[in-house]
């Protein structure tokens, strides 16, 4: 059987233990897993099954986030989109979470989610992270925004103008510390790493990282620049099955051909206990 034809059946199992699960859900919820089910914006609602079934790699990112989340009490969820991280993570009683999303499209589903679950103690903030203060120019993409400091790259694509903070300045005024960050920022990853170097340093919180290889690119930036910035800080890093990712020639040449690809960063050297 191909790989494709493999990836094909997983997908269709997955979709049938969704259906299964929501069999008996109201309209205007949905349950995720189980014990994690929410009342929802409806135009939310492809967007979550994407963690769900829709695309495989998404599906395993989420199940590897439920287990690091398991000890932690709060979360910076920086790029919310709708606020599926935060949600999960602050369905546990004593937790709390930071949602960062800019995207004009997106707050608006974000914050009616977070209105539908009222026991969920999260908070927006409406920025885009970055390592400057300032305004940053950006474009859509579907419901994100995406950097563009270089202006329209094409002809007619709109460019919206977005307010830019550092996390390292917005958590300290809400005097929020997180142990756990989940980052997915469509290229921007290294300004945003850069925005919180003092929270790096001294609480070392755990980081789940979408990387973006061409996007980065496109900003100037590179998958070994966002690698090397983290290791020099201390950070181990693991791939979505908890296994340490070398940090080889050949490693480097293979995550330089990805579209995107996720990793876990950890200072703690018992981290891989979450997961075993």
């Amino acid at each position: 059987m191909s790989q494709d034809q493999n990836r094909a059946l997983a997908q269709a199992r997955f979709e049938t233990l969704h259906r299964e699960l929501n069999a008996g859900v109201p309209a205007g919820r949905i349950a995720l897993r189980k014990g994690y089910e929410f009342a929802i914006e409806e135009t939310a609602r492809e967007a979550f099954e994407a963690f769900c079934f829709r695309y495989l790699e998404m599906r395993t990112e989420f199940d590897f986030f439920l287990k690091t989340m398991a000890n932690k009490k709060a979360l910076l969820d920086v790029g919310s989109l709708f606020g599926i991280f935060a949600m999960v993570f602050t369905r546990r009683p004593g937790t709390a979470a930071l949602a960062v999303e800019p995207s004009p499209l997106a707050l608006p589903v974000l914050r009616r989610n977070l209105a539908l679950n009222p026991d969920l103690n999260v908070r927006v903030v409406d920025v885009a992270a970055s390592d400057t203060e300032g305004h940053t120019p950006m474009a859509f993409e579907w419901a994100h925004v995406v950097a563009r400091p270089k202006g329209a790259r094409s002809p007619g694509e709109q460019i919206v103008s977005i307010r830019s903070r550092r996390i390292d300045d917005f958590i300290g005024e809400a005097q929020f510390k997180p142990d756990l960050v989940k980052i997915d920022v469509e290229g921007y990853e290294t300004q945003v790493l850069r925005g919180m170097t003092d929270l790096l340093d001294q609480n070392g919180p755990d980081i789940h990282l979408e990387l973006h290889g061409q996007f980065l690119r496109n900003l100037g930036s590179s998958v070994e620049e966002v690698i090397e910035f983290l290791i020099q800080r201390g950070y181990k890093l693991f791939d979505m099955a908890g296994e340490p990712i070398p940090m080889t020639p050949e490693v480097f040449n293979l995550l330089r051909q990805l579209g995107f690809f996720h990793i876990f960063a950890s200072k703690d050297p018992a981290a891989s206990k979450l997961w075993s």
